[in-house]
């Protein structure tokens, strides 16, 4: 793996997180870790939430935080993620993952983009973990990035990431269950570990939550109660010693405990895990003063703050912030042994298309390369013979008897010069093939690709229409099979596709093509759609002359008139 940065973006309700691993040697490192709260009012919209995530990652990008070489993954926000655990029988997976999906999701599967990912194997069952998240929900995340001028490479589900890290951090397989609490401002998950398996379930306790109470209860604005919950309060504090604040805060934390029980008895009862005898928790709202101590006395297990970073050689400010961020940065790397991506499909394929769009293009030159070294190698040769036919004439002029020696060699040489004859054609071909890449790529849209191309002589087109006419060429003209016209290019066949509308593009693209030099336009000769893309194929017409007609054309009317000066 080349030197180069990847970065992780958690997209929080409250504060965006930011985590970029440097990969040198194929060695991970942490280079930044950065966090920014969003100083959204209280009455915040989801369009005051979009401006402000649109400004952090402006200035991040302006910071030189984000550069356009740099890998991006994003996490959806929590709180618009559906998360189930499947159980499907691992040969059925391919037929019945589908079915399974559209009975779990609430909305139809059209809604939604969503994946899935194996998480274990049990017998001849297969555990998964399945995400989805709306349509709109999506775009709006895409639609954010474009305004900062920005591209995910994908989008992952945050617990999805808390357990990668974990994973991580454990070289790729927990020796004991362990279960990580992620409490956030909109959302909260409970995910265990136990070996390589992962189990996720969503909880209804978040930040929120907690500070709605104090709000209700105690008539506090949300900005009190933010503040006392992080500076007045001590979950730890002995009985007798509660205030009102405390007591509601506490009556909360114990709503959470339930639920936590409730996650881990059904996970041992379901699904045969150990339950785990660790706590680890991470999130916005984790560094409650004394909540680890709260959740130990309750849950009877040893809980501790989630150091996300244990794995690396570095020391990180809060560092149980960063644990969605980092965990999808490390899939992005190949670093973690689960990877979602909730990117819709067809961006996903646009992305992938677009990264052979730069190999076919290397390719390209490749074989140029390779083609004029052949070249130079079959000139050479044919140097050589010739040198030889040259002496073997001289030595004609003064032995007659070394004519059959003669005839020989004349035969090698027209062998050879048919191989330089067949040099010649491809190096054309190749010639028209690089320039015509290099030439239409300026003049077609990012989201059109090519698949092939070949070119078409001018032989082609008159035994064609010989087949389909009374055995009179193009125009009734009559060509010699033997004719340099033979093997003559005067069309291109392009084969690709477009992720797009095709039809309301088509007009401005015939206009772009027929001001490419050498090029008289393009005609459609096949459109199939595909589901949100079409593939074609393109007749794109010579023009080698420069006269703003077809070579075709030009020859149809050359050999027209000497037809016609012949009948005079």
């Amino acid at each position: 793996m080349a030197d180069k940065k990847i970065i992780g973006i958690d997209l929080g309700h409250e504060t965006l997180k930011y985590v970029a691993l440097s990969i040198i040697s194929d060695k991970p490192g942490i280079k930044e870790c950065k966090s920014q709260d969003l100083n959204l009012a209280i009455d915040a919209d989801d369009s005051a939430w979009r401006e402000a995530v649109v400004n952090v990652l402006k200035s991040w990008k302006s910071e030189k935080l984000i550069q356009p070489e740099d890998e991006l993954y994003i996490t959806a926000p929590n709180d618009q993620v559906l998360i189930r655990a499947l159980k499907i029988k691992t040969e059925d997976i391919k037929n019945q993952l589908e079915q399974e999906a559209d009975k779990q999701i609430p909305v139809s599967l059209n809604n939604v983009d969503w994946d899935s990912v194996i998480v274990g194997e049990e017998n001849d069952q297969s555990h998964l973990v399945l995400a989805a998240v709306k349509k709109e929900v999506v775009e709006n995340i895409i639609s954010i990035l474009a305004e900062a001028g920005l591209e995910a490479n994908s989008i992952d589900c945050g617990a999805m990431a808390i357990g990668n890290v974990c994973l991580h951090s454990s070289g790729g397989e927990a020796e004991t269950s362990v279960a990580i609490l992620n409490i956030g401002a909109t959302a909260s998950d409970l995910v265990i570990v136990d070996g390589k398996k992962i189990w996720i379930r969503t909880l209804p306790v978040t930040g929120k939550t907690i500070v709605s109470s104090l709000v209700k209860n105690l008539n506090m604005s949300e900005e009190e109660a933010k503040k006392t919950i992080a500076t007045q309060i001590n979950l730890a504090a002995p009985a007798g010693e509660e205030s009102d604040v405390l007591k509601n805060v506490r009556a909360t934390m114990s709503r959470l405990v339930m639920e936590i029980t409730r996650s881990l008895t059904f996970f041992k009862s379901q699904l045969g895990g150990e339950k785990p005898q660790k706590l680890l928790v991470c999130g916005g709202y984790s560094n409650i003063p004394g909540l680890t101590t709260f959740l130990s006395g309750r849950l009877k297990i040893d809980v501790s703050e989630f150091n996300v970073f244990q794995a690396f050689d570095k020391t990180i400010e809060n560092p149980s912030l960063y644990p969605q961020a980092l965990g999808c940065a490390l899939a992005g790397a190949g670093l973690a042994p689960y990877a979602i991506n909730i990117l819709p499909k067809g961006v996903q394929l646009q992305q992938s298309l677009e990264r052979k769009k730069v190999w076919i293009a290397t390719s390209a030159y490749i074989f140029a390369a390779i083609f004029f070294v052949l070249f130079a190698l079959v000139s050479m040769k044919s140097t050589d013979v010739k040198e030889q036919a040259d002496n073997a004439n001289n030595e004609l002029s003064k032995v007659t008897t070394l004519n059959s020696k003669i005839g020989k060699i004349q035969k090698q040489i027209d062998k050879k010069q048919l191989e330089i004859d067949e040099i010649h054609r491809v190096i054309l071909s190749r010639d028209l093939y690089v320039k015509a890449l290099q030439d239409f790529s300026k003049a077609i849209p990012s989201n059109l690709w090519f698949s092939g191309i070949e070119n078409i002589t001018f032989g082609d087109i008159y035994e064609r229409e010989l087949l389909e006419s009374d055995n009179a060429g193009p125009g009734g003209i009559i060509v010699d099979e033997k004719s340099e016209l033979y093997s003559r290019p005067v069309r291109l066949l392009l084969r690709g596709g477009y992720y797009g509308n095709w039809m309301d593009d088509m007009p401005k693209r015939k206009k772009r093509v027929a001001k490419i030099p050498g090029f008289a336009g393009f005609t459609q000769r096949r459109m199939t759609k595909e589901k949100k893309y079409y593939t074609f194929e393109l007749d794109i017409d010579l023009d080698t002359n420069y006269n703003d007609k077809p070579d075709l054309e030009d020859i149809k009317e050359a050999n027209n008139r000497k037809g016609k000066s012949r009948r005079r």
